[in-house]
């Protein structure tokens, strides 16, 4: 596939005064867009019967450490396996998204970046790229010609699966399937007493602090290092002593290479200009990330049942990261809500079982735009007046005399 890296302005203002350093700061976002060689609305493959099949878009969200390389290897998977098939449908655009403090976006932000990641923040960015690249890019024709019959998919991990679950609220009909890969919205802490502490769904946005513990908070800090004294030196702390010394190595490879950084060090005070070998995504931005999920989480644990996308959970049978009660208050308040369970997989199931999660991943688009009706198609043309009367009697009446009288209005 052809892929093209783009910058867009991320949502503005931020939701928490702390996201910048600055009231005035305006951060950015740096995403893929992968597409067919031929383009999304041409024949890629040749066969001019493709033409009327449904455009699949996918996006994909990363979680909490990780960039959006991480998903290079699923788009190549992607396109091999609609390549080899007949499938009931074609590739549109994949779209690969940095969150604006990892990364691509991360480098881009340096200097401006507060103490506060707002999770929904990442969601309403992901909305804004998709209002650009799957609904408004062109005049008013190219628009209509781009989103006619397509079917968005979200697919996103850990907190990516969280800013996925978001976008379910924030633009209920922007995408026709979300797959989350063991989404974090609610976790389960234990006090020093050995007590269970769960966060106060009652919480307001005014709530401070955190449910992590402080050797919680250790346990995680030394798994993450931004600072090497060289290459050598960050290949081995991303191999051994890193999140990801278990990811597959297609993954891993191309993860190391893109978050290799050397950072020039002006001259300051005699001491000589030099250069740093370091992570893209700062260390201290990772573990904000990971502090920052309380108190923003309780305003996506209120809105789920909005979410009237279905929603496929994918939950590792080995995993321990999100607690029982992450997964019962999915199934609660979404309305249209899966749960597949896979064994012997743990919670990184994206960097670590590729091969597992792919095929996965692939199966239920092709069962989601299989049944698929024409509004998740974008294929309705409805007519006014037959429409609002069907609207009037499903609204203002129950009764067969009722709407035998709306009918005539």
């Amino acid at each position: 596939m052809e892929r093209v890296t783009k910058t867009i302005r991320a949502a503005c203002p931020r939701s928490d005064y702390r996201s910048t350093l600055a009231g005035t700061d305006v951060l950015e976002v740096v995403y893929d867009v992968y597409v067919p060689r031929g383009g999304p609305l041409g024949e890629p493959y040749g066969a001019s019967e493709a033409m009327g099949l449904p455009v699949v878009n996918i996006v994909f969200l990363h979680g909490t450490g990780m960039t959006r390389s991480i998903w290079e290897w699923y788009v190549e998977y992607l396109e091999a396996e609609t390549r080899r098939g007949r499938w009931p449908f074609r590739l549109g655009k994949l779209i690969t998204v940095d969150q604006v403090n990892h990364g691509d976006s991360g480098v881009v932000n340096r200097g401006k970046l507060g103490t506060t990641f707002h999770w929904v923040d990442g969601a309403r960015d992901v909305v804004k790229i998709c209002e650009l690249e799957l609904f408004g890019e062109g005049q008013q024709q190219q628009q209509q010609q781009q989103a006619y019959n397509s079917y968005n998919v979200l697919v996103g991990h850990s907190m990516g699966g969280h800013q996925a679950l978001a976008c379910g609220v924030l633009s209920p009909n922007m995408f026709q399937l979300i797959i989350g890969m063991e989404p974090v919205v609610k976790m389960v802490h234990k006090s020093g007493k050995g007590r269970p502490i769960e966060s106060d769904i009652r919480l307001g946005p005014e709530s401070i602090g955190s449910t992590m513990s402080l050797n919680y908070f250790k346990a995680i800090s030394r798994k993450v290092e931004d600072t090497f004294d060289d290459k050598e030196g960050y290949i081995e702390f991303m191999r051994k002593r890193s999140f990801w010394t278990n990811a597959d190595e297609r993954i891993l490879e191309r993860f190391c290479e893109a978050e290799y950084y050397l950072e020039e060090v002006k001259q300051t005070d005699g001491i000589p200009a030099s250069v740093r070998v370091k992570t893209k995504t700062a260390k201290d931005q990772h573990l904000i990330s990971y502090l920052c999920l309380y108190p923003y989480t309780v305003w996506l644990m209120n809105n789920l049942q909005w979410i009237k996308t279905p929603v496929v959970c994918l939950v590792g049978a080995k995993s321990r990261w999100c607690p029982p009660e992450n997964y019962q208050l999915f199934q609660e308040r979404i309305r249209n809500y899966q749960r597949i369970t896979i064994p012997d997989v743990d919670h990184l199931m994206n960097i670590e079982n590729p091969d597992t999660i792919a095929p996965l991943l692939l199966s239920h688009i092709r069962n989601g735009v299989s049944n698929a009706n024409r509004d998740q198609l974008h294929t309705n043309k409805d007519d006014f007046g037959p429409l609002y009367t069907k609207f009037k009697a499903e609204s203002i009446g129950r009764s067969s005399q009722a709407h035998a009288k709306l009918s005539k209005l």
